[in-house]
């Protein structure tokens, strides 16, 4: 995780307890909070952590940012990789990368 990406999950984990933990800031907010002068600087950011499974959003809310536990499931973990596949233009190989993810989740399990 980049310090920028630290630095948001924090931020965003401060103004929802300041917030009673049902708001998460608007996206200028966040900007304002890092320095940002753009929002898609903070979208770019936003996506990043959600792909990494730290953040959940509802697309169709404004402020629906979710914090997530860092430990996953391993249907988690599945979906992240498929949700990866799928943006980089891989969603052709699912059944490939659903048995890798499977493979992986049952090492990082056993590991734990």
């Amino acid at each position: 995780m980049t310090r920028q990406q630290s630095r948001l999950l924090q931020f965003i984990a401060e103004y929802q307890r300041a917030h009673g933990g049902e708001v998460s800031p608007s996206l200028d907010e966040m900007g304002r909070a890092l320095g940002l002068k753009s929002k898609a600087g903070v979208h770019r950011l936003l996506v990043r952590l959600e792909d990494a499974g730290r953040i959940a959003r509802d697309p169709r809310r404004a402020r629906s940012v979710r914090l997530v536990d860092p430990t996953v499931t391993v249907a988690e973990f599945r979906a992240i990789v498929l949700r990866l596949a799928e943006r980089e233009g891989l969603a052709g190989t699912v059944g490939l990368l659903q048995s890798l993810a499977d493979q992986l989740a049952a090492r990082v399990v056993r590991a734990a």
